[in-house]
């Protein structure tokens, strides 16, 4: 890997309140973070968007959440 590489990870959620806090932890607890995290949801009515600003609030790696109502994965 080079040195100065820069890792981000993308996902696209929608309604996933059952499981965005686990997934999100786990991947925060990785041995190396990436450094940033941006997360597209697709217009979820079930509380997915609270579950990650309140688990991301904790997190030292930036995170980028983009709404994009409609969007298909």
């Amino acid at each position: 890997m080079v040195a100065d590489a820069k890792v981000s990870v993308i996902a696209t959620v929608f309604n996933e309140a059952s499981n965005i806090e686990e997934w999100l932890i786990a991947l925060l607890d990785q041995t190396l973070t990436p450094d940033e995290i941006v997360i597209v949801d697709g217009g979820s009515g079930d509380g997915t968007l609270g579950i990650i600003e309140g688990t991301v609030n904790r997190s030292a790696v930036p995170v980028i959440v983009i709404e994009a109502h409609g969007a298909n994965i």
